[in-house]
């Protein structure tokens, strides 16, 4: 074999191991080099009384202004690697109390009642599964009114190894997977109303002589 060829033989196994020490430095552990599935759902919202609970197609659970309103969330985290494999991620719950307005629909803090408005919760890493997020809302001293109960459901983004989530709690660190809606869950009843009147005014005239009076 002349040197010329040689060089270039050499060159060319030189390129290939390369190549292979770039990949192998690239690929993350297990093997798995396809991007994560973050996936997720919401199957139901409930709210929660002494004596009832109103699920999703239920409705007008009776509540006095400032008494607390319970809601439930039921979820599932689906989030898989690479190759389909159900995995341990992060994410967000997100549930608001509100109505629709002229203005569109707006939260009980949005409307300026000194109650939340909007609740979430954050999960740490978690397996693939079912689960149930609670929300403890106060009902505002608005009698009569009709409110619903918005929820959705965030999963982390992936971070730059491609198979982890980040770690940041930011609404940008998630991504939206599933809402759900329960119109109508709750009405508040009427508050306290401090009422009183005068029926009438008299004179009288005491049994001391007064002579001022004739």
């Amino acid at each position: 074999m002349k040197q010329g060829d040689t060089l270039v033989l050499l060159a060319l196994v030189g390129g290939v191991l390369w190549l292979v020490s770039r990949k192998s430095s690239t690929t993350p552990p297990g093997g798995v080099t396809a991007p994560v599935t973050v996936e997720g759902g919401i199957a139901s919202v409930q709210v929660a009384s002494a004596r009832q609970v109103a699920s999703m197609g239920s409705h007008l659970i009776a509540k006095a202004p400032g008494t607390p309103i319970k809601v439930v969330v039921s979820w599932a985290a689906n989030t898989k690697d690479g190759l389909s494999v159900p995995i341990a991620w992060r994410y967000k719950i997100v549930a608001q109390l509100g109505h629709n307005t002229i203005g569109g629909w707006q939260t009980a803090f949005q409307l300026g009642f000194n109650v939340p408005g909007r609740l979430e919760t954050i999960t740490p890493l978690i397996p693939a599964g079912s689960y149930t997020a609670t929300f403890d809302f106060v009902a505002p001293n608005d009698p009569n009114q009709v409110w619903d109960v918005r929820t959705e459901l965030f999963g982390a983004k992936v971070n730059s190894t491609g198979i982890a989530p980040v770690t940041g709690t930011a609404d940008s660190d998630f991504t939206s997977l599933a809402t759900g809606e329960h119109v109508g869950a709750v009405l508040t009843t009427g508050g306290v109303t401090v009422a009183g009147n005068i029926s009438g005014v008299s004179v009288s005239q005491h049994s001391q002589h007064n002579p001022l009076l004739r």
